[in-house]
């Protein structure tokens, strides 16, 4: 079967290259055919470059969890360095290949519409009734569950040193 991403294609980026390979749009457009009326949920932009390579206009759109061309920034400043840089113009140019984006909070909403002007950008934030659990635990327990990555690692270093720790010495623990 001939590769859908042929010599035609821009030079790829780093993510895209290492995340959305020819293998996997080969496979996504082979399923495409078989699905034409899909709808594509894509986890973070340099998922998108399939898009380019279906047959017809598919209906997609992409949650993006923040914006990547200003997230090594933001994490410099708190002594994290991230191994995922990109540029804006380059992030603004794989979120205008689906068809909306998906942002977490009003702010990077804002940022994201900059990026992909004529998208539409809706903000999911975090809307949800929390269970009650009953009382506190006599000793307090937390389950984390996430990726050994040197963000999340300073993410929950940070939680422990700021708030678990302020706040069992506030409760006299």
């Amino acid at each position: 079967a001939k590769n859908p991403a042929g010599k035609t294609e821009e030079p790829l980026s780093a993510l895209e290259a290492n995340f959305c390979h020819d293998a996997l749009v080969g496979v996504l457009a082979t399923i495409a055919k078989q699905f034409p009326h899909a709808v594509y949920y894509i986890n973070y932009a340099f998922m998108t470059r399939f898009l380019r390579h279906l047959s017809s206009a598919a209906r997609s759109f992409v949650d993006t969890h923040d914006v990547l061309s200003d997230k090594s920034g933001k994490v410099r400043a708190f002594g994290v360095s991230d191994n995922v840089v990109i540029a804006a113009a380059e992030e603004g140019a794989m979120l205008q290949r689906a068809g909306a984006i998906l942002a977490i909070q009003r702010d990077d909403a804002a940022r994201l519409a900059m990026l992909a002007p004529g998208r539409q950008v809706l903000t999911a934030g975090v809307d949800f009734a929390a269970a009650d659990v009953g009382p506190p635990p006599e000793r307090p327990t937390i389950l984390v569950v996430a990726h050994d990555n040197l963000l999340n690692l300073k993410g929950i270093q940070d939680f422990l040193r700021f708030v678990m720790i302020n706040d069992m010495d506030a409760a006299g623990r």
